[in-house]
């Protein structure tokens, strides 16, 4: 079993990667966004441009379930490797 210090440091770095992929996905979002914008503006049809904006929110929106899914998952599993420990030094 891994001590506290590792199991802490391993906990950091995956929120730190849960917080990196977050602020990748939303600058792509707003780059997504600004070419949409672009497009707008050179009389992309209307709806081709709904559609992809309804895209673009709906990426952004599985992203953070699966980032929500993760962190859940994440917290439940160093909640019971501390009770393991914590059972351990009783």
């Amino acid at each position: 079993m891994a001590s506290l210090q590792e199991q802490y440091e391993w906990s950091v770095d995956v929120i730190n990667t849960l917080n990196t992929i977050g602020s990748e996905v939303n600058y792509s979002a707003n780059r997504y966004g600004s070419l949409i914008e672009s497009l707008a503006e050179g009389g992309y049809p209307k709806e081709m441009l709904d559609q992809l904006i309804l895209m673009n929110v709906d990426f952004q929106r599985e992203v953070d379930q699966l980032k929500i899914m993760i962190m859940d998952d994440h917290a439940e599993y160093m909640n019971n490797q501390r009770q393991a420990i914590a059972d351990a030094m009783d």
